[in-house]
């Protein structure tokens, strides 16, 4: 099977948001930039908009693509799939982030990404997010 996922990077003051993965899901307790599956006939970019709306309850207005990379036996619910991982900066946004599926939720700077157990995806991104909360503060 193949699976495409998306993932934003929200920073602000130098810190990155992410959101931790439940306990019953694949990566049980991994921190993660926020996001999920793209689903049939819909772009990578409208997927992030519609993941970010669902799990963190933002309006994605504008995104920038960051980073891409293939995860070619990943397991997914007990299934050996193809993996392909996209990252998007966001650049703006509507609403604060909040948690809206009962995953745990923090803002985290350079230093204590490289302490956190990440899910595969952005842990493998992390020298790009380290790059981009260097160069953007804000939004």
């Amino acid at each position: 099977m193949n699976l495409t996922v998306v993932s934003g990077a929200i920073i602000r003051n130098g810190r990155i948001l992410l959101t931790q993965r439940r306990s019953d899901t694949d990566f049980p307790k991994a921190w993660e930039t926020p996001g999920g599956k793209v689903i049939k006939h819909e772009t990578c970019y409208f997927g992030l908009i519609r993941e970010l709306e669902e799990e963190i309850d933002v309006t994605v207005l504008s995104a920038a693509f960051l980073w891409r990379d293939d995860f070619p036996d990943m397991l997914q619910a007990g299934e050996k799939c193809h993996v392909s991982f996209w990252l998007y900066h966001v650049t703006a946004m509507r609403r604060e982030p909040r948690s809206k599926e009962g995953q745990g939720f923090g803002w985290f700077n350079q230093k204590e990404i490289l302490g956190l157990m990440l899910a595969p995806g952005t842990a493998k991104a992390v020298p790009t997010l380290l790059k981009t909360m260097e160069r953007n503060n804000g939004y």
